[in-house]
């Protein structure tokens, strides 16, 4: 890499706090509003509520996943702090759960160890429209259970402390949920996260790595999303998962600028994902 396009990818790892802080209110405030709805509206809207209680649940977790590659504090305890706090909703602990276990995905992304690959067996090595569609809809009934129980499992924390807060956690917010008579509204979360929060993440998940014989971190689609399915699918930059892979200290802001610098022939070329789909490499 030439050193002026060294300096300006190092000019975009600087993070934007105040950006980070507006779309995880955003998100959090939309998961949280839409929650308060499903207890308002008519039971044959609850589907459609919990479908969009999954989409904004979904954008907080990459918000979450940005953190573990982006120091966005100074003093490394508020760094953590953000990552439990995210991850908890989510009923996990981003930092010695998930973000060890992402690490390891990004140090063997697409090789026999690449601890990814556990939560994605049966999915196939080939992708096609159909099969995509068909998993989509199955988890949107809840039968993606298997692979996320599998990815629940391989993000569990791996340090005893880390253990105990994230059970004591859960137990906590179902005692007060309990106490107030929230349950209904944890029963929706729930549902949410093992229905539409993980159909978006099987999509996103097929478009981004399957299908590809390992390349080190070229080993990712680079494809071009649409604008009306980036908010849902693809939010926060994520459609650019190529150029994170091989920059992933880069905020999910400066990702579409990333995009722009690397054209040269070094780099994979940006497809439709129609393109991605019928020819993987």
């Amino acid at each position: 890499m030439e050193a002026s396009l060294k300096s300006k990818v190092k000019e975009l790892t600087e993070p934007d706090v105040g950006k980070f802080a507006f779309w995880l209110a955003f998100d959090f405030s939309a998961a949280v509003l839409l929650l308060v709805s499903s207890a308002l509206v008519p039971l044959i809207a609850l589907p459609l509520i919990i479908f969009l209680i999954g989409v904004f649940q979904h954008r907080i977790a990459l918000i979450g996943h940005d953190l573990c590659h982006v120091r966005l504090f100074k003093t490394q305890f508020f760094n953590r702090v953000a990552l439990e706090l995210i991850g908890h909703c989510l009923f996990i602990t981003e930092y010695s759960g998930y973000r060890d276990y992402h690490l390891a995905h990004h140090s063997h992304v697409g090789s026999e160890h690449d601890p990814e690959l556990h939560y994605r067996k049966g999915w196939g090595h080939s992708i096609s429209l159909q099969k995509m569609l068909l998993g989509f809809f199955a988890d949107l009934v809840g039968l993606g259970i298997v692979s996320q129980g599998r990815f629940m499992f391989d993000v569990f924390p791996t340090k005893f402390a880390s253990r105990i807060r994230l059970v004591g956690g859960t137990a906590m917010l179902l005692v007060i949920a309990w106490s107030l008579g929230w349950l209904f509204f944890a029963a929706v979360w729930v549902i949410a996260l093992s229905t539409s929060f993980w159909a978006i993440f099987r999509v996103r998940a097929y478009l981004e790595h399957v299908g590809i014989e390992p390349q080190g971190r070229h080993t990712s689609h680079r494809f071009f999303a649409s604008v009306w399915l980036r908010p849902i699918f693809f939010p926060h930059s994520t459609w650019c998962h190529y150029e994170h892979h091989l920059f992933p200290t880069i905020p999910f802001h400066n990702l579409v600028k990333l995009r722009q610098l690397l054209d040269s022939e070094e780099y994979k070329p940006v497809r439709s994902m129609a393109e991605s789909i019928a020819d993987p490499r």
